[in-house]
C-alpha cells in the first residue's frame, strides 16, 4: 500500500492492483495488471509508480496520462526470470529490482535506456556478496553513500557507491536477522527492520569503511492465543513517536 498524493494504491498477492481516488470520495478504480502485485514503488526523480510483478516484469505508471510503460525481465540480459519483490530509484537514474530468488537486477539511466545489455544492467547474486538470492527491501541510508537491502538473510546488507560492491552488516551481537521485508531509517544511526514476525531496533556504527552493529533491540507482538503468525512487512514511520 502506498499513497499517491492523495490516492491510495492496493497491491493484491494474486489479483492486480487498485487506486483509491481521493477526489472522487476514494472511489475504487481497477488498474489492468492481471497478476500478482509484489512491490510498489514512488519515483522520487518522477512522477512514476514502479510496479514489481509476478511474472509480468515491472510496470511503470503515470497517473497524469494514465498510461504504463512495460519493463519486460526478457528484455534484459539474464538467465532466470523471477517475480519483482522489490524496486527502487535512486539519484543516478539507476532502477534497482529486487527478485523473488534471482539477486537483485541493477539497470542504470533506466528513463533514457533503449536497448539493454551488459553495459547497463548489472545482475548481483550471492556470489556477489549478497547473504541470499530473495531480495524483499531496498532503502537509501540519509548518512552513509549507501543503500541498504533486506533479503532472507542471514543477516543485512548493503550497497556501497563508494566501491560499487555489495557488503554484510557486521553484527557483533547474538540477535540473527532474518526475512527482512522491511527497513526504515529513521536518524544517523539507527535503522528499524521487519524481520519475519519481529522488529529489530539497529544502532548502527562505522569503523574505516565498514559499518557495524553492537546494539539490537527486538520486539516481538503478542497475539491471540500467543502464536506467533504476525508477519511484519511494512514499516512506516508517520512522526518521532508513532509507527
Amino acid at each position: 500500500i502506498i499513497f499517491d498524493n492523495e490516492d491510495l494504491l492496493i497491491g493484491f498477492k494474486t489479483n492486480g492492483l487498485i487506486r483509491l481516488d481521493a477526489a472522487q470520495n476514494y472511489e475504487l478504480q481497477k488498474i489492468e495488471i492481471n497478476c500478482g502485485v509484489f512491490s510498489l514503488w514512488k519515483d522520487e526523480q518522477q512522477n512514476i509508480i514502479w510496479i514489481g510483478t509476478d511474472g509480468q516484469g515491472i510496470y511503470a505508471w503515470t497517473k497524469d496520462e494514465y498510461t504504463f510503460n512495460n519493463l519486460s525481465l526478457n528484455q534484459l540480459p539474464i538467465t532466470r526470470k523471477r517475480p519483482i519483490r522489490a524496486v527502487y530509484t535512486d539519484q543516478q537514474n539507476t532502477l534497482w529490482l529486487g527478485t523473488k530468488d534471482n539477486g537483485i537486477i541493477r539497470v542504470k539511466d533506466y528513463d533514457t535506456t533503449q536497448e539493454y545489455s551488459s553495459t547497463n544492467v548489472t545482475h548481483f547474486t550471492v556470489q556477489d556478496g549478497l547473504s541470499n538470492n530473495a531480495v524483499f527491501a531496498f532503502v537509501a541510508s540519509k548518512k552513509y553513500p549507501i543503500l541498504w537491502i533486506g533479503s532472507d538473510g542471514p543477516g543485512l546488507n548493503y550497497y556501497s557507491y563508494r566501491d560499487n560492491k555489495i557488503h554484510p552488516l557486521i553484527n557483533n551481537t547474538h540477535s540473527g536477522i532474518a526475512r527482512v521485508h522491511s527497513i526504515s531509517e529513521t536518524c544517523d544511526s539507527l535503522l528499524w527492520v521487519g524481520a519475519g514476525n519481529e522488529i529489530f531496533r539497529i544502532r548502527i556504527g562505522k569503523n574505516g569503511y565498514k559499518l557495524y552493529t553492537d546494539d539490537i533491540d527486538r520486539y516481538t507482538f503478542n497475539v491471540k492465543n500467543k502464536h506467533r503468525f504476525n508477519q511484519i512487512y511494512a514499516l512506516c514511520f508517520e512522526n518521532d513517536s508513532i509507527m
